[in-house]
This record gives C-alpha cells, sequence and structure tokens, in this order.
C-alpha cells in the first residue's frame, strides 16, 4: 500500500508539472477547457 501511495505522489507531482506546460502549445479555445479541469483534478487525486 505503500508503494501505491508514493506512486500516485510521483504522478501527481508529474501532471502537476507537465500538464500545464502541454497547454502552453495548444491554440487558446483548445486548451481553456483543460485548464479550468486541471485544478480540481488534482485536488482530488491529492485527497485519495
Amino acid at each position: 500500500m505503500r508503494n501505491a501511495h508514493a506512486a500516485l505522489r510521483d504522478s501527481t507531482r508529474l501532471y502537476r508539472n507537465n500538464v500545464p506546460q502541454m497547454m502552453l502549445w495548444l491554440p487558446e479555445e483548445e486548451a481553456g477547457q483543460p485548464k479550468f479541469e486541471f485544478e480540481p483534478e488534482m485536488v482530488r487525486l491529492k485527497a485519495a
């Protein structure tokens, strides 16, 4: 179980670093919805 929590923490850190950078490459009209959904999803993952 400890390894599962460590893996989730590592993947969350990866997402928090990479996803905003990837959104910079999207046209503004395409990036709006993922930007809006990203932070609540990170909060949900952190609470898990």
